[in-house]
């Protein structure tokens, strides 16, 4: 007994760098209770939509724009996303299996939606002459350049709150069903970059999630799938149910990109104007891109 006193009275308390590591994995294994984060959640999503009932009150105090009859018909919409999802399923497979480079895979996904988008612009214009409805814009009429930035970032800056409210929420629900709460493919390959420094995949990555995606992904989604369910059902049906799909293309993160879908499909909705729409996503991804890059690159992740 007496040695083991002395052995135990001899170990060195720890200090330092031992006590820095053992208060960084209590932290790390930290689990907030349930009705913190349900507080905290809603909480946040309570100030976004304070703030956006202003925003709307100032910005669109006029009644949303009239639905006038359906334009698209129920083929347009199969053949579309027919043929996205199945162009971009056979040329993923065929670049990975001809080109190691990421970067070259990356343009053809880029490629074929840009086409996805020139197609439904297309089949728009089509369904307009069909109608006698030639004065119709497929982005629809809204204010100058710098009144819609204007708006797209104040809706951003009010919405930002109810993503974090939503994002936490989301993730302790994921939690709580044990469900791996895996990260998008654009996030792992975005994070590669940076921590290779790989550039030229860094540009083609920002270029594809601040420009191209936000273009194709508003004029499929609220340009073409909200518009056909919202002249059919009404817009409440028509933004979540278009809402939900766009959620569940992205993978783990579906629960606040369906949120997100909502709030364009708002926006849409209450000015009539896609570049609204597109600009709100830009920002959003841009932002989201932004602090990736700085946690990785500096290190702030660890």
């Amino acid at each position: 007994m007496f040695q083991t006193a002395v052995g135990n009275a001899s170990e060195d308390p720890p200090v330092g760098s031992d006590l820095i590591d053992s208060a960084t994995a209590e932290a790390s294994s930290y689990e907030p209770e349930i009705w913190a984060v349900l507080l905290f959640g809603f909480g946040l999503i309570t100030i976004s939509l304070v703030f956006l009932r202003k925003l709307e009150s100032h910005f669109f105090a006029k009644p949303a724009p009239q639905t006038i009859a359906p334009l698209y018909r129920i083929e347009d919409l199969l053949i579309i996303f027919g043929l996205m999802i199945f162009s971009s399923i056979v040329a993923v497979i065929g670049l990975r299996s001809l080109f190691e480079n990421t970067a070259v895979v990356i343009a053809g996904s880029a490629t074929i939606n840009i086409c996805m988008m020139a197609l439904t612009i297309k089949v728009h214009q089509k369904r307009c002459r069909e109608q006698k409805r030639p004065d119709e814009s497929f982005f629809g009429t809204g204010s100058g350049a710098r009144k819609s930035i204007g708006i797209a970032s104040l809706t951003l800056l009010c919405y930002l709150p109810a993503h974090i409210g939503v994002s936490a929420l989301w993730d302790s629900l994921l939690r709580m069903i044990d469900f791996d709460n895996d990260m998008q493919q654009g996030v792992e390959l975005i994070q590669q970059a940076i921590q290779e420094q790989n550039w030229g995949l860094l540009l083609a990555m920002a270029v594809t999630v601040v420009v191209i995606a936000p273009c194709t992904e508003e004029v499929l989604f609220r340009g073409l799938l909200f518009r056909y369910l919202r002249d059919r059902n009404g817009f409440i049906p028509a933004a979540l149910i278009s809402s939900i799909l766009f959620g569940l293309l992205h993978d783990s993160s579906s629960g606040p990109v369906t949120v997100l879908g909502f709030l364009l499909a708002w926006l849409y909705q209450r000015s009539g104007n896609l570049w609204l729409s597109i600009l709100l996503h830009a920002m959003f991804n841009s932002v989201m891109i932004s602090l990736l890059f700085l946690t990785e690159f500096f290190g702030w992740s660890s």
